[in-house]
């Protein structure tokens, strides 16, 4: 994942990003499709191929994350966001590795798998119904792109 992470930060660097929302939802796309691959991986190297494209993707969705929750969250309130979205990261990396040993006693490797693809299954879902830019103004946020004027909403 971490080499994956570099290639992924490296490759961002170099284009122009335009919108936190189409960020989220490419990298919480490439997440699960590769979480999806790894579930059906044949043998390790195709495995650690799908880790390190999730790695990439994991870049993606969180630095479109952030800097969207650094976007839409008044100044006097980021502290208190950032530290509710801290730990809410710690609570599932704690019910990630309590659930691991649970999917470590399913009986077969390809049962193993299944709950990893429905996971990446479910990473797709999300991020094509509700992490897409159109989706923004429905919800009542300013704007679809986080280079909106916060007291305006308009584009700049």
């Amino acid at each position: 994942m971490a080499v994956g992470a570099v290639v992924g930060a490296v490759a961002l660097s170099a284009g122009r990003l335009s919108s936190g929302r189409w960020l989220l939802a490419l990298g919480a796309s490439i997440m699960g499709l590769a979480a999806i691959g790894s579930a059906q991986a044949p043998v390790i190297g195709v495995t650690t191929l799908m880790f390190g494209i999730l790695g990439a993707g994991n870049v993606m969705y969180i630095i479109g994350l952030r800097t969207t929750l650094q976007h839409l969250t008044p100044t006097h309130m980021r502290g208190r966001v950032f530290g509710l979205w801290l730990a809410t990261i710690q609570l599932g990396i704690m019910l990630g590795a309590a659930g691991a040993a649970l999917v470590a006693a399913l009986p077969s490797r390809k049962g193993s798998g299944l709950p990893f693809a429905v996971t990446g299954a479910l990473l797709v879902v999300v991020a094509l119904t509700r992490l897409l830019p159109g989706r923004a103004t429905e919800r009542g946020h300013a704007s679809e792109s986080f280079y909106a004027d916060a007291t305006t909403g308009a584009l700049t």
